[in-house]
């Protein structure tokens, strides 16, 4: 996946792209505060990641509005793949003057 994206984009080491969006839906009765977003609004999050190509590999989706992307993404099973390594090159290299 790095190596496609750094031939099309000219972005070296870059597995994927990540962002969030708050699904809108009807809140439950119980534990409506945690649905309520910053936003001012009931909803789910989606979190999703695409190739180089623009394509999803990984989706995350289901928790309440409430919870901040960050820890969205440490609940995710991309937190685990990532802590894993599996993501990353081997190779060091140096970008912008930092390894």
């Amino acid at each position: 996946m790095a190596a496609y994206t750094e031939s099309r984009w000219g972005i070296p080491q870059c597995v994927g792209a990540i962002d969030g969006s708050h699904i809108p839906i009807i809140a439950p009765q119980e534990y409506h505060c945690e649905y309520f977003n910053r936003k001012g609004w009931h909803s789910i999050i989606l979190q999703g990641v695409v190739d180089g190509k623009g394509l999803f590999w990984n989706v995350f989706a289901g928790l309440p509005g409430s919870i901040h992307d960050a820890r969205v993404l440490r609940l995710s099973q991309l937190w685990e793949l990532a802590s894993r390594g599996n993501f990353f090159p081997a190779a060091i290299r140096n970008i912008g003057g930092v390894n």
